[in-house]
Protein backbone atom coordinates (compact mmCIF):
# COMPACT_ATOMS: atom_id res chain seq x y z
CA UNK A 1 0.00 0.00 0.00
CA UNK A 2 1.15 3.41 -0.90
CA UNK A 3 -0.18 6.50 1.51
CA UNK A 4 -0.27 9.52 -0.51
CA UNK A 5 -0.59 12.75 1.88
CA UNK A 6 -1.90 16.46 1.63
CA UNK A 7 -1.38 18.64 4.09
CA UNK A 8 -4.41 20.65 4.85
CA UNK A 9 -4.47 23.59 7.18
CA UNK A 10 -7.11 22.44 10.10
CA UNK A 11 -8.61 26.32 10.87
CA UNK A 12 -9.25 26.88 7.34
CA UNK A 13 -9.01 23.01 4.94
CA UNK A 14 -7.52 24.39 2.20
CA UNK A 15 -3.78 22.80 1.13
CA UNK A 16 -0.82 24.16 2.88
CA UNK A 17 2.76 23.55 3.00
CA UNK A 18 5.62 23.82 5.45
CA UNK A 19 4.97 24.58 9.30
CA UNK A 20 6.21 21.42 9.83
CA UNK A 21 2.74 20.35 8.62
CA UNK A 22 4.36 17.28 6.62
CA UNK A 23 6.30 16.07 9.39
CA UNK A 24 4.06 16.13 11.85
CA UNK A 25 2.06 14.45 9.70
CA UNK A 26 4.19 11.73 8.38
CA UNK A 27 4.86 10.93 12.08
CA UNK A 28 1.37 10.41 13.06
CA UNK A 29 1.00 8.31 9.88
CA UNK A 30 3.98 6.13 11.10
CA UNK A 31 2.83 5.97 14.61
CA UNK A 32 -0.98 4.78 13.79
CA UNK A 33 -2.38 7.88 14.94
CA UNK A 34 -3.96 9.33 11.47
CA UNK A 35 -7.22 8.52 10.54
CA UNK A 36 -6.95 9.37 7.28
CA UNK A 37 -10.57 10.12 4.46
CA UNK A 38 -9.71 8.70 1.42
CA UNK A 39 -10.05 9.13 -2.23
CA UNK A 40 -10.18 6.28 -5.37
CA UNK A 41 -9.15 7.79 -8.77
CA UNK A 42 -10.85 6.43 -11.90
CA UNK A 43 -7.62 5.66 -13.82
CA UNK A 44 -8.71 3.16 -17.37
CA UNK A 45 -8.21 4.62 -20.53
CA UNK A 46 -8.55 8.47 -22.24
CA UNK A 47 -11.47 7.13 -24.44
CA UNK A 48 -13.64 6.40 -21.48
CA UNK A 49 -16.72 8.18 -20.65
CA UNK A 50 -17.35 9.36 -17.50
CA UNK A 51 -19.95 6.93 -16.46
CA UNK A 52 -17.04 4.17 -17.17
CA UNK A 53 -14.54 5.75 -14.86
CA UNK A 54 -16.75 6.58 -11.95
CA UNK A 55 -18.56 2.92 -11.96
CA UNK A 56 -16.03 0.96 -9.87
CA UNK A 57 -14.77 4.18 -7.50
CA UNK A 58 -18.56 5.12 -6.51
CA UNK A 59 -18.85 1.59 -5.77
CA UNK A 60 -16.28 2.38 -2.76
CA UNK A 61 -17.93 4.95 -1.38
CA UNK A 62 -15.18 7.40 -1.10
CA UNK A 63 -15.22 10.25 1.21
CA UNK A 64 -13.81 12.58 -1.22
Amino acid sequence: MILHLHSRNPEHGRPSVGKGRELSLLHAAKTGHLRPGYSVTTGGRVAMVVQERLKNPLRREPEM
